[in-house]
């Protein structure tokens, strides 16, 4: 039964008889002389090689997750040190002192509107200005410390809410006002109206504003003589 070959010069498939497998024999296309070998053959030392050898190199599955997670979680790590976590870090530092600079802002604007009120007589308004809390909102991915950062906070009028920017360490918030709040319970009544305020604390002197005019504390008006 004739056996096909492959000429090693032209590629040309052969039919070949058995009888020559093994002996040098002569392409009938190009000419070259070569042993006649059956295509795809192997000799059994060449099979036992060949499955040794596996035709390749073998990684398990267990150890190819392995060697994945010891590229990937350095990885990580180092994108997170070098990105986020070097920012988050840079902010840890600055946030108690803009946690009191917001807290001090926004009681010292309550302070004023209350001082500039002018109330009829019977007229009974919650006058506590004392700031209970506030925290900030930092986003965790932000890879530098973030242009404005978001707020919340409450104190005895109601909450309040606003952007702290630590670059300027400018402040700009809603505050409640005539409400009424209590440590750790939150707001138990519902404001009667809202203040807009902007400020900044800059070497300790703290400076705000009331919907865009200077926060001033009022001097005491003189007592009349009777």
């Amino acid at each position: 039964m004739p056996t096909l070959t492959q000429c090693p010069g032209c590629g040309k498939l052969l039919k070949t008889n058995d009888e020559l497998l093994g002996k040098k024999i002569k392409c009938p296309g190009c000419g070259e002389a070569y042993v006649a070998k059956a295509k795809g053959y192997q000799t059994a030392n060449q099979k036992a090689v060949a499955a040794k050898q596996g035709g390749g190199l073998h990684i398990s599955p267990a150890i190819a997750v392995l060697l994945s997670l010891l590229i990937i979680i350095p990885t990580i790590m180092a994108v997170w040190y070098f990105g986020p976590g070097a920012a988050r870090t840079a902010w840890s530092k600055q946030e108690p002192e803009a946690t009191d600079e917001v807290t001090d802002m926004v009681a010292y604007v309550l302070q004023v509107y209350v001082a500039e009120l002018d109330l009829g007589e019977g007229v009974l308004v919650n006058m506590d200005t004392k700031v209970i809390g506030a925290g900030f909102f930092y986003p965790t991915f932000a890879f530098t410390v973030p242009e404005k950062i978001a707020f919340v906070g409450t104190s005895k009028q109601g909450q309040f809410t606003g952007f702290y920017h630590p670059a300027t360490r400018e402040i700009e918030a809603d505050i409640d006002f005539g409400g009424a709040a209590l440590e750790l319970v939150g707001v138990t009544r519902k404001p009667k109206s809202q203040i807009h305020a902007t400020g900044r604390e800059i070497k300790g002197t703290l400076t705000a504003e009331i919907d865009g005019k200077p926060a001033v504390m009022p001097q005491p008006k003189p007592k009349k003589d009777r």
